[in-house]
C-alpha cells in the first residue's frame, strides 16, 4: 500500500510539471495576442483620427474657397454702379446673402463636428491646428457679415459672438439659451463660437476678446453689444 501511495503521489507531481511546462507557452501566446491586439487599436484609432483630421481639412479649405467667392461679390456690390441702380442692389445682396446663408450653415455645421471632435481627442496639437484654421474662418466670415449688413441695410440679421472654455460649468446653460433664441429665427440669427482656452495662440481670437474687452467665458457678444451676465431669450431679442 505505502509503494501504491508513492507510486500515486509521483505520478501527480509527475503531471503537475506537465501541465506548468505546457500553461507557460499558453500564457506566453496569450500575452503576445494581447499585445498585439493592443497595438492594433491604437493603430486603427490613430489611422482613423487621422482620416479625420484630412477630412476636416479639406472642408475648412472648401469653406475658405467659398469665402473668397463671397468677398468678391461684396466687392460688386459695393461699386458705384451697383449702389446707385436700387435694383440691382437689391439683387445683388439678395444674391450674396443667400450665398452667404449657406456658407454659414455649412460652417456651423464644421464647427459643431469640430467641438465633438476636441471633446474626444482633448488639446492635440492636430486638434489645436485644425481650431486654428476653423476660428479664423468664423471671425473672417463674422467680418464679412458685419460689412454686408451695413452695404445691404440688413435688419433681419442678428450675429451673435459666443465665448467659451473647455472646462466651463456655466457653458452649458449659455449654449440652452442660445440654442433657444437661434431657434426662433434661424435664417436671421448667426453664432460664431470661440474657445477663450486658445487666445494666445490663436490671433482671430485674441482680435475678437480684445475689440469687445471679453476677459472670461463664457460671455456673449449680440450685434456688437456684451452681455454683462447670463444672457436669456429676452434679451437677446431685444438686442436683435
Amino acid at each position: 500500500m505505502v509503494m501504491c501511495t508513492i507510486t500515486m503521489m509521483i505520478d501527480e507531481t509527475e503531471q503537475g510539471k506537465v501541465k506548468r511546462s505546457l500553461s507557460l507557452p499558453m500564457h506566453l501566446t496569450a500575452l503576445f495576442v494581447t499585445i498585439i491586439v493592443f497595438a492594433l487599436g491604437i493603430w486603427i484609432g490613430n489611422y482613423l483620427a487621422l482620416q479625420v483630421n484630412q477630412q476636416f481639412y479639406t472642408e475648412i479649405d472648401s469653406l475658405q474657397t467659398n469665402n473668397v467667392n463671397l468677398e468678391f461679390l461684396s466687392l460688386l456690390e459695393s461699386d458705384p454702379a451697383i449702389r446707385t441702380n436700387a435694383a440691382l442692389k437689391t439683387e445683388v445682396c439678395a444674391a450674396v446673402e443667400q450665398s452667404a446663408h449657406n456658407l454659414g450653415v455649412q460652417t456651423a455645421d464644421v464647427g459643431r463636428r469640430l467641438r465633438l471632435f476636441e471633446q474626444k481627442r482633448g488639446d492635440g496639437a492636430d486638434v489645436l491646428a485644425l481650431q486654428q484654421r476653423y476660428f479664423a474662418l468664423e471671425a473672417r466670415d463674422y467680418f464679412f457679415w458685419k460689412k454686408l449688413k451695413s452695404l445691404c441695410n440688413t435688419t433681419n440679421l442678428t450675429l451673435v459672438i459666443y465665448f467659451y472654455r473647455t472646462e466651463c460649468g456655466e457653458c452649458g446653460d449659455y449654449d440652452a439659451a442660445i440654442g433657444d433664441f437661434k431657434q426662433q429665427n434661424p435664417p436671421g440669427i448667426l453664432v460664431y463660437s470661440f474657445n477663450l482656452d486658445h487666445r494666445n495662440t490663436t490671433p482671430s481670437i485674441a482680435m475678437l476678446s480684445s475689440l469687445y474687452k471679453v476677459t472670461s467665458a463664457p460671455s456673449v457678444v449680440v450685434n456688437d453689444a456684451k452681455l454683462i451676465r447670463e444672457p436669456s431669450v429676452e434679451e437677446m431679442q431685444k438686442l436683435a
